[in-house]
């Protein structure tokens, strides 16, 4: 990133190369719409060109980058509630996976809970559960401590466990 902020653009072949995939499958994951979510990968990698310049030396490209893809997915989300869609057909829309169209019914469960989550459960769970995130990683993300997003990510899987009833309590 900082060849980039100096002007070296084959440098952002090499970090879009490296994230893109993993960008894409959180905005899939939190927008509910892989069309979508490919406009918002390529919006996300585009404000990383713009704001190169304040991306701080030495500081961590990957927390930088999810709060940029995490902003473009919640200005999505109210862009959505104005215009009148409702959070639950999020749910029957699938995500990509990387295991095809045929979705489990546990998938499906899932999917369908975390659509019934509040935006800030739901976007610490995907940033955990899947894309791997330690709690001081996702405070950077959402600009918040660690111990809040500990917390914050404690009360989302209570209620994800709370939602999926039996299926919850395999986990």
């Amino acid at each position: 990133m900082e060849r980039l902020r100096e002007g070296d653009f084959r440098a952002f072949d090499a970090l879009f190369g490296r994230y893109a995939e993993r960008i894409h499958r959180f905005l899939s994951h939190r927008v509910g719409d892989a069309a979508r979510a490919e406009d918002l990968t390529q919006e996300t990698f585009l404000s990383v060109i713009r704001a190169r310049g304040r991306y701080v030396a030495g500081g961590t490209f990957r927390q930088w980058l999810y709060a940029i893809a995490a902003n473009a997915a919640r200005h999505e989300v109210r862009a959505r509630r104005r215009e009148g869609e409702r959070m639950r057909e999020m749910a029957t829309s699938s995500p990509t996976s990387g295991q095809g169209e045929a979705a489990t019914v546990h998938e499906r469960a899932v999917r369908q809970a975390l659509a019934l989550l509040a935006d800030g459960q739901r976007e610490v769970i995907l940033l955990h559960a899947y894309e791997g995130m330690t709690f001081a990683e996702i405070a950077q993300v959402l600009r918040t401590t660690a111990v809040a997003a500990r917390v914050r990510a404690h009360r989302a899987y209570r209620k994800l466990r709370e939602l999926l009833g039996p299926l919850g309590e395999e986990q």
